[in-house]
């Protein structure tokens, strides 16, 4: 029998890896000396972990890793699976909304910047809610440094070009668009990596979108 979820909820507060939204205020700006690295890596909707373990054997150990995630029970397995990989280390979490994710990061902090498949958020009236708004893309252009890159991935077109669309009247630069990511991924580099919506998506015959954004 597995882990309760109720238990699972509060365990995960335990663990060393593990921030709150307000200890996560506490570390802005020393993200790089906690993880004893050189280079900062966030992803936002990181859920399991899946992307970020992977990346992190990948990278080396020079690149520290953050996930933010607003679903507890997705981290606490997350944990595990880092620990299970080793890579615990330099990967950390965040439990919270990415609406203060310019308030957990320091202006210029973080290198690389991942938004794998987020909630579109069709409703109308709520285009505010989806996280490549202009309003959070001013906060990503905030805590990029100079050079840093913003990645994002979607399955929905009407999503890929509301999103170029806010990028045209924010601060950052495309730098590439693909609309055929599956058919034209590399075979090396953190984009040969899947997620494990990913997966699915391709499976299910669904076209894979993908934006780079520059903070010039």
């Amino acid at each position: 029998m597995g882990i309760p979820r109720a238990q699972k909820k509060q365990e995960v507060w335990t663990f060393p890896e593990v921030f709150s939204a307000q200890s996560a205020l506490q570390t802005a700006g020393k993200w790089r000396t906690h993880l004893n690295t050189a280079r900062l890596v966030v992803e936002v909707g990181s859920g399991r972990g899946q992307f970020l373990i992977e990346y992190a054997r990948l990278a080396g150990a020079d690149t520290g890793f953050v996930g933010i995630e607003r679903k507890s029970v997705r981290v606490w397995s997350a944990v595990q699976f880092c620990r299970a990989h080793s890579v615990n280390t330099r990967i950390r979490f965040i439990i919270g909304d990415a609406q203060q994710i310019d308030q957990w990061f320091a202006p210029e902090e973080v290198d690389e910047l991942w938004i794998q498949f987020p909630d579109p958020v069709p409703t109308p009236g709520k285009w505010h809610r989806r996280l490549t708004a202009l309003p959070f893309l001013e906060k990503y252009h905030r805590i990029l440094r100079r050079g840093g890159t913003l990645h994002i991935k979607t399955d929905e077109d009407w999503f890929l070009d509301f999103t170029i669309a806010s990028i045209e009247k924010s601060p950052l630069q495309i730098v590439e668009v693909r609309r055929d990511m599956h058919r034209r991924r590399p075979d090396e580099g953190p984009l040969s990596l899947w997620t494990e919506y990913e997966r699915q998506h391709v499976q299910h015959g669904r076209e894979i979108y993908y934006v780079q954004v520059r903070k010039p």
